[in-house]
C-alpha cells in the first residue's frame, strides 16, 4: 500500500522516516512555508498525529521549521501564535510515544549542557576525514543507545517512576525533560548526568561522515 504525502510517495513507513532524516539539514535552514517545496509533505505528515486535535490550538499550521539538527526535532508555529514541537515518528507510526521514549528524550535532553560545553572548548575538525569546519555535528563515539542501555544495566531504576515535565525553551518551543521537583527523580538525572560526562567519548564529525556512521550503526 503507497503512502501519499503532498506530492511524494513511500512504500513503506521506513521510507518516510529516511526521507525526513535526510532532509532536515536543509529544512534547517528557513521556516517550511506555504512556498516551501515541502509544505504539502509536512503538513499532511502533521495531520497524521494521533494527538493532531490537541496539538492544533485550535488553529492551523502557519510554517513548521527545525529547532534541533542534532535531536532531529521539528517544530510548527500556528496563526493564532501557537507554537510546539512535534514528534514526526508519532506522525508516521500514528502512536503516542511510550513513556520509555519520554524518558530516552529527556536524558538526549539533560545532556545537553555537556555538548554545548564539548562545543565551546574544542576545534571543530572531523574525526574521520580531519577537514575543518566552520561547524560539524558532536557525536556520540559510543552510540548514545549504548550509553543508555549500559547506565540501565549498571543502576536499577523505576522507570515508571521517573516523572517527565514539558516546559517552554526561549523560543516558546515544548521541551520534554525530567520533573526535578520530584525527588526520585532528581536523584536519577543527577546519577545520569554524571554517568553521561564520566562514560561518553564525543566527537566532531562532518555531516557526511556523521551520516556514514548513522548508517552503519
Amino acid at each position: 500500500m503507497t503512502i501519499t504525502l503532498g506530492d511524494k510517495k513511500f512504500k513503506y513507513k521506513k521510507d518516510i522516516k529516511q526521507f525526513v532524516s535526510d532532509n532536515i539539514e536543509n529544512w534547517a535552514h528557513g521556516k517550511i512555508d506555504k512556498k516551501h517545496l515541502d509544505f504539502n509533505f509536512m503538513y499532511e505528515l502533521f495531520y497524521r498525529h494521533p494527538e493532531l486535535e490537541r496539538k492544533l490550538y485550535g488553529s492551523d499550521i502557519e510554517y513548521f521549521h527545525v529547532v534541533s539538527k542534532r535531536n532531529k526535532q521539528l517544530a510548527y508555529k500556528c496563526f493564532n501564535g501557537s507554537r510546539d514541537t512535534f514528534s514526526w515518528k508519532c506522525c508516521i507510526s500514528q502512536k503516542s510515544p511510550s513513556h520509555l521514549a519520554m524518558v530516552k528524550m529527556a536524558m538526549r535532553n539533560s545532556v545537553d549542557f555537556q555538548i554545548a560545553e564539548y562545543r565551546n572548548i574544542n576545534n571543530t575538525i572531523c574525526v574521520d576525514c580531519s577537514n575543518n569546519l566552520l561547524f560539524c555535528d558532536v557525536d556520540h563515539k559510543k552510540p548514545f543507545i549504548e550509553l543508555f542501555n549500559d547506565f540501565f544495566e549498571e543502576y536499577e531504576v523505576d522507570i515508571p517512576d521517573l516523572k517527565i515535565s514539558t516546559k517552554r525553551n526561549l523560543d516558546e518551543i515544548k521541551t520534554t525533560n525530567f520533573d526535578l521537583e520530584d525527588e526520585y527523580t532528581k536523584s536519577f538525572y543527577d546519577e545520569w548526568t554524571k554517568y553521561h560526562y564520566v562514560n561518553a567519548i564525543l566527537q566532531y564529525l562532518c555531516k557526511n561522515c556523521h551520516k556514514n556512521k548513522t548508517k552503519k550503526e
